[in-house]
């Protein structure tokens, strides 16, 4: 999902037809921002688990 969103903001920038206003900008920032922490945090609870995440 995120390589989805970042590829269509990367186009929107080259692309006259398609733009993200500044708010959608902001939205999809924090959305990343969110996934990045979430993935920070599982692999925290991995660590102090013992346990690979990726492999649950």
């Amino acid at each position: 999902m995120k390589l989805a969103f970042a590829v269509l903001w990367r186009a929107s920038e080259r692309w006259r037809r398609v733009r993200f206003s500044e708010v959608e900008q902001k939205q999809l920032q924090r959305y990343m921002e969110a996934g990045e922490r979430e993935r920070q945090a599982q692999r925290r609870l991995a660590e102090s688990t013992g346990k690979d995440t990726a492999t649950a």
